[in-house]
């Protein structure tokens, strides 16, 4: 099995991945930040030159703000945005653009139930995971358009 692990923390990418070698799996560390683009698209190529054509993508990277919602920070807003929503975005968006003209390739797109419920307290992860649970709906028709299977989705 080859396997990319990304983390924006090099330490714990590492832990990840020399747990990976031990139970004989290639893998490699991918350090980047899911809520920078360039970071984004440097992860997959260099993915793709040290594993071979992505044909799996798992967006799992998440943050978990909390706090009351009129003493919540705009920053915690955004860090939930950021990781939570947007890294969904780029992380797919650079995929795809190697799986379409392949024809090959398939997303999973973890959301949360914290999307489809409400709780007290979570307002900007709530709202970061519902976003990822119709984004993952649309990307899903989209791409099942240009012939590429549908984009699967699974909610934690």
């Amino acid at each position: 099995m080859l396997v990319g692990v990304n983390d924006v923390n090099p330490a714990l990418a590492d832990s990840v991945v020399a747990e990976l070698h031990a139970n004989g799996c290639q893998a490699v560390a991918l350090v980047a930040s899911v809520a920078d683009k360039q970071q984004v698209t440097a992860m997959i190529d260099r993915a793709e030159q040290e594993l071979g054509p992505l044909w799996l993508l798992v967006n799992n990277a998440g943050v978990l703000t909390t706090g009351p919602t009129a003493d919540l920070s705009e920053e915690a807003w955004d860090l939930a945005f950021d990781v939570d929503a947007k890294g969904v975005f780029l992380c797919s968006q650079a995929a795809i653009r190697k799986m379409i003209p392949r024809q090959q390739g398939r997303i999973v797109n973890f959301g949360s139930i914290a999307g489809l419920i409400v709780r007290t307290a979570q307002i900007g992860y709530c709202a970061a995971k519902a976003a990822v649970i119709h984004f993952s709906r649309c990307l899903a028709v989209e791409v099942a358009l240009t012939g590429l299977p549908s984009t699967v989705f699974a909610r934690g």
